[in-house]
């Protein structure tokens, strides 16, 4: 399996398994079809210590965010542009994590374009070490592991 495949697997498994420690734990709030309600998280996180084992990837990711794919206004053409990024870090942090699931699962699968496909995949390496400083940051990381555990 290329390394790039392996990237997105591995980032798909582990926002998922973030979902559902949040779900299990209560750390989330969730609307009536049970989907988080990912203000509640940005609330959880405010005021939490953050610890970033590459710095360098993640300040990657908070000076230059994921876009969004959107329509153009009063069109049905798409387009990706910068959408609206917060600038409170936990606001900030779960955006970008959020970003970069849909981006991978709704939007294009540009890996062919090496310029394109060097960012995304800094993007998808950042936001995993973003993920994990969350997931101990909100203290679900033996919830987290259980779930993973069971997978695995």
């Amino acid at each position: 399996m290329h390394e790039t495949d392996k990237l997105v697997l591995n980032y798909f498994k582990k926002f998922s398994s973030f979902e559902s420690a949040l779900r299990i734990s209560s750390k989330a709030g969730l609307d009536k079809s049970a989907n988080i309600i990912w203000d509640h998280v940005k609330r959880s996180l405010k005021n939490r210590h953050f610890t970033l084992t590459d710095e360098q990837k993640v300040l990657e990711i908070i000076q230059n965010p994921p876009l969004q794919l959107k329509f153009k206004s009063d069109s049905k053409e798409l387009s990706w542009n910068l959408g609206e990024i917060s600038t409170q870090d936990s606001d900030l942090v779960i955006n970008v994590l959020v970003r970069v699931r849909n981006n991978l699962f709704h939007g294009s699968k540009k890996f062919g374009d090496s310029s394109e496909s060097d960012r995304n995949i800094n993007l998808i390496a950042g936001a995993l070490i973003i993920l994990d400083s969350v997931i101990k940051s909100l203290d679900i990381d033996d919830v987290y592991n259980d779930i993973v555990d069971y997978w695995n």
